[in-house]
């Protein structure tokens, strides 16, 4: 399945959760070094993702996480 896919199932969009990903990189400007900040970061990262089950909305941070801060 392809990540727009998912977003479609739950219904969410895609530059809206950019969007909130975006808000949340301005929050923690340091989330990418500081360990507490990425700690914050993520567990802030869940909340626009609420509507997908619990493993894909664990497997789509993960991603997020991934493409952001490697």
């Amino acid at each position: 399945m392809q990540q727009d896919d998912v977003f479609k199932k739950y219904n969410l969009s895609v530059c809206s959760v950019a969007a909130e990903i975006d808000v949340l990189l301005k929050r923690f400007p340091n989330a990418a070094v500081n360990l507490d900040e990425e700690r914050q970061f993520r567990s802030q990262l869940y909340r626009p993702l609420l509507t997908m089950t619990k493993d894909e909305r664990a497997r789509m941070v993960d991603l997020i996480m991934e493409v952001l801060f490697s």
